[in-house]
């Protein structure tokens, strides 16, 4: 079925009476009507992650989005930021406008970062590579993890500025020292350092939908 007949059969359901106490149906069927064609199309970076969700595998998906436990600390965080609000000012000129800062003696565009997530070719064939040339559009900084599906060379390179390198401790010295090393040898100025990974995770999210996801996947364990 092509796409045209997809959605006018979508717009004839949710539109016919019959459906109208369907409730949960009709409003998924009426999410997928307004699903994203393309990702220019976005409003806002809400609707990205609904439209990733329907084409990422459910076991990358959970990788994605779980936090630990029963997600508590990730909605918190969620709550925390929702309580910051922009203040608008009216009648000032906005011809130009300046969201540069300094972090650690570097000028960026702006405070949002690029953080780091590992393993990225799960969602994409160019996972942080990608990302990389993204960030270099704005002139972000982009945070690479330990878990890189790409070197720290290769994303440098793609970014074509100093990226930050996310640090998983381990018990081991010598392997920590090796990974700084080779992230200040790839240009990293800065050095992010992940506490939360020593004793495990519990991440049920993940889990469970890790159980659900039927493909033959080894790297999904």
């Amino acid at each position: 079925m092509s796409v045209i007949a997809r959605r006018a059969l979508l717009r004839f359901i949710a539109a016919s009476p019959v459906f109208a106490g369907l409730g949960p149906i009709t409003k998924a069927l009426a999410e997928e009507e307004h699903a994203l064609a393309n990702a220019r199309d976005a409003l806002d970076v809400f609707e990205l992650r609904e439209a990733a969700r329907k084409v990422v595998p459910p076991a990358h998906w959970g990788y994605l989005m779980s936090g630990v436990d029963g997600d508590v600390t990730l909605h918190a965080n969620e709550a925390a930021y929702a309580r910051y609000q922009l203040r608008a000012r009216r009648m000032v000129d906005v011809s130009k406008v300046e969201l540069g800062t300094d972090l650690f003696g570097m000028k960026v565009a702006s405070p949002i970062l690029f953080s780091p997530i590992g393993s990225m070719r799960s969602m994409h064939p160019e996972g942080e590579v990608a990302v990389g040339r993204a960030a270099k559009t704005r002139n972000a900084v982009q945070i690479v993890s330990t878990q890189s599906s790409f070197s720290v060379e290769q994303i440098a390179e793609a970014h074509g500025g100093p990226v930050w390198f996310q640090l998983y401790t381990t018990n081991n010295f010598d392997v920590t020292k090796k990974l700084v090393k080779r992230a200040e040898e790839a240009g990293c100025p800065v050095v992010t350092v992940t506490v939360d990974t020593p004793s495990g995770r519990n991440t049920v999210t993940a889990t469970r939908l890790r159980r659900d996801d039927t493909r033959m996947c080894s790297g999904c364990s």
